[in-house]
């Protein structure tokens, strides 16, 4: 599930001020702060002044082993769906 080929789904690392680590990808950037989706709905906001780095993440936030619980027909419409996405 790391692998990336659409830049609207690679995750990315915040390290804030205060050390937190959080993953995730980048849902809305304002000019005051960056809402990150971090899971199934779930969400976090930081503010860019409390951001100290933000780097590519090569792990994805999708979880490991889904790729086995979905068939090849529905593996290949997920990445079909993702292509589209990235156009």
């Amino acid at each position: 599930p790391s692998l990336s080929f659409v830049r609207n789904y690679e995750p990315v690392i915040v390290v804030t001020e205060t050390g937190q680590m959080v993953n995730g990808l980048i849902r809305n950037e304002s000019a005051t702060d960056i809402l990150l989706a971090t899971g199934p709905n779930k969400e976090f906001r930081v503010l860019k002044d409390e951001i100290e780095d933000i780097t590519p993440s090569r792990m994805s936030i999708m979880p490991a082993g889904l790729d086995k619980q979905l068939t090849i027909q529905q593996l290949a419409d997920l990445v079909a769906f993702l292509k589209s996405r990235g156009e």
